[in-house]
């Protein structure tokens, strides 16, 4: 009578939503961002943080601070590491640079 039916759907919609984004998270190697595993695919290519920050329109140093958090994340100490881990996370590959 107060329209409890429709609102227990629209919860049950939601719950399933949550869920699948949850899910769809924890399939990100490493938990990274969508933002980090750009910066990873230009780091493996061996772009410079100059480089990297012309391409995605950051500066430098934010590129920088991306791959500290990306290094800490992966608890990975340098960019060659990050470029092999990425390759064996399938993020990139070694003949085409990137999926």
């Amino acid at each position: 009578e107060l329209g409890m039916d429709n609102a227990a759907a629209r919860v049950a919609t939601l719950a399933d939503t949550l869920e699948r984004l949850i899910r769809d998270a924890d399939a990100v190697p490493g938990g990274l961002t969508q933002r980090e595993l750009e910066v990873v695919r230009l780091v493996a290519r061996g772009r410079s943080d100059r480089e990297i920050g012309d391409e995605i329109f950051v500066s430098p140093r934010t590129v920088n601070a991306h791959v500290r958090n990306i290094l800490g994340k992966t608890n990975l100490k340098n960019r060659t590491e990050l470029s092999i881990w990425a390759v064996d996370q399938g993020i990139v590959h070694r003949d085409h640079g990137s999926r």
